[in-house]
C-alpha cells in the first residue's frame, strides 16, 4: 500500500494536464472577451451609421 501512495505522489503527469487545462481555459477567456470587445465595437459603429441615415432624410 505505501509503495503505491509513493508511486502515485512522484506521477507528475496529470499535473501537466491540468496545466495544460488552466492554460486552455486562459486562451478561451482571452478569445471570449476580445469577441466581446469587438461585437460591442460592431453594435456602436453600427448604431452611429443607423442614426447617421435617418438624420439625413
Amino acid at each position: 500500500m505505501r509503495q503505491t501512495i509513493l508511486t502515485l505522489l512522484r506521477n507528475d503527469q496529470g499535473s501537466t494536464a491540468i496545466e495544460y487545462g488552466l492554460i486552455a481555459a486562459l486562451v478561451v477567456m482571452a478569445a471570449f472577451l476580445s469577441i466581446q470587445n469587438f461585437a460591442s465595437t460592431s453594435v456602436n459603429m453600427w448604431n452611429r451609421v443607423s442614426t447617421t441615415v435617418a438624420n439625413s432624410n
